[in-house]
């Protein structure tokens, strides 16, 4: 591959990488300016070009593990002010390092990666481990657990290739119904922003109808959620992503992530309407 065909690419990958990772992980503190966000992307930027000279040859699961742990220390020492409790957690480390190196490794740049990007999606599929989020990961035994669940689960192929099948393939449907135990808590009894957040369930159904199968913007769901009389002062507090099939949040709807979910993520901020009669 020519030199500036590889750079352009390597950029691109860099962007798309750091726009997965940080995206929908809360990294920032809420004081964060936006110019000290961008010193810190730029940072991060440099860390994982200087880092993934290290993989143009294999390298073991201990180096691996030791470049997500010197990414997050690294980025943490240097703009604790702008991160969110000043920790560049463990979990958006991986990710943004595994997701470009999982770039590089299928445009033929590196050989393959000794681990797979987690995120909710390739989570969903770990028996075990879905109790763990992602983005809240600050350890690494935490990670080391989500890996050794992904072996166990992929037996004889490599996480790279395991991952790369599975995260275009639907996210496991988990039921969860009242009075059953999800995550070790009685989904009838719990209380606080996931009970908040499914009191709108069955009023959000019936607004969807019309518009089933459609693939529909986040701002068009606010807007038909905020012609509806009955949301008025609640419209708000209702997003898409806590009825999704695919992607939940801390305090989502009880339907989230099962076959009773009103959405499912296309893309970020795009979603297609469900037919749930049709799951």
């Amino acid at each position: 591959m020519g030199t500036d065909n590889e750079k352009f690419l390597r950029n691109e990958f860099l962007t798309m990488s750091i726009f997965g990772a940080l995206g929908r992980s809360n990294t920032y503190s809420k004081t964060a300016s936006e110019t000290s966000r961008n010193l810190f992307r730029n940072a991060l930027r440099e860390k994982l070009r200087e880092i993934a000279n290290k993989y143009n040859s294999p390298i073991t699961e201990e180096g691996h593990l030791s470049n997500v742990v010197d990414i997050s220390n690294n980025l943490s020492s240097e703009f604790p002010d702008c991160l969110r409790n000043g920790r560049f957690r463990i979990g958006i480390a991986q990710k943004v390092l595994n997701l470009y190196l999982k770039y590089l490794w299928c445009a033929e740049l590196i050989p393959l990666p000794p681990h797979c990007p987690f995120d909710s999606i390739v989570i969903a599929h770990l028996p075990g481990c879905r109790d763990l989020n992602w983005t809240s990961i600050d350890s690494t035994e935490d990670y080391l657990r989500l890996v050794r669940a992904a072996e166990n689960v992929a037996q004889s192929r490599t996480l790279s290739e395991w991952e790369l099948k599975v995260w275009g393939e639907p996210s496991p449907v988990v039921v969860r119904k009242p009075g059953t135990v999800v995550k070790g808590i009685d989904v009838e009894k719990s209380s606080g922003f996931e009970k908040y957040a499914s009191k709108f369930h069955d009023q959000l159904k019936v607004t969807m109808i019309p518009y089933k199968n459609n693939v529909l913007k986040t701002a068009e769901i606010k807007n038909i959620i905020e012609s509806v009389p009955t949301f008025k002062g609640e419209d708000q507090w209702i997003y898409p992503s806590d009825h999704c099939i695919n992607h939940t949040n801390k305090g989502a709807c009880y339907c989230a992530m099962t076959k009773n979910a009103l959405f499912f993520q296309i893309a970020r901020g795009q979603y297609r309407v469900l037919s749930w009669e049709q799951k």
